[in-house]
């Protein structure tokens, strides 16, 4: 389905948009200076009344499935069920690496799209440079990937990695950005893909 269904007179009708905080309280994902779990439903809990009040229709997908298999299951049964124009599943990343090493550089933002669809490229592009700069982190930008939300899901669908939880950098960025950058870059990003 096209991102933007064109209404009467060639405007825009706003869009049904799936979105999840990803993992579960069961399955919680990375922690390091911030814990994946506890910020990625934070900025759900954010988005969905932002992206609801640029006039989206807003589907939470997020859940509390035991596993992380079912927890995953569970986000793309209730995407595909709303019958979304586009998801959008939040996450944030980890590299890896001792969660005491300072480098004073960000590591960055970056969004996960399915390779061939034009339009989750252009959405991840948008997201992920809206994002990196509303947090003053580095663009890591658009990136494909064969993940299980992206494959399962009937719509254009991307996977935000907001920023890496185990970098005191990206951390203190966190912390510092208001909620309102943070929201109005992914509404701002969602509105521009045409």
């Amino acid at each position: 389905r096209a991102a933007k269904r064109a209404g009467k007179r060639g405007e825009e009708e706003p869009m049904r948009i799936a979105i999840a905080g990803g993992h579960s309280k069961a399955a919680p994902g990375a922690s390091g200076y911030l814990d994946e779990y506890q910020c990625d439903r934070a900025y759900v809990a954010q988005l969905i009344p932002a992206l609801e009040a640029a006039g989206h229709e807003v589907v939470d997908c997020s859940n509390e499935a035991p596993t992380a298999n079912a927890e995953l299951n569970t986000e793309v049964r209730l995407a595909n069920a709303a019958r979304a124009d586009i998801a959008v599943f939040v996450h944030l990343n980890a590299k890896g690496q001792h969660p005491g090493q300072d480098d004073d550089a960000t590591i960055g933002t970056e969004c996960y799209y399915t390779s061939g669809n034009e339009e989750g490229r252009a959405l991840a592009e948008a997201l992920s440079a809206n994002v990196a700069a509303a947090l003053g982190v580095r663009d890591r930008g658009a990136k494909t990937a064969t993940y299980y939300v992206l494959r399962n899901t009937t719509m254009t669908a991307v996977l935000l990695e907001v920023c890496f939880v185990d970098d005191k950098d990206d951390a203190a960025c966190w912390h510092r950005t208001p909620w309102l950058a943070l929201t109005d870059a992914v509404v701002g990003a969602v509105g521009g893909v045409k």
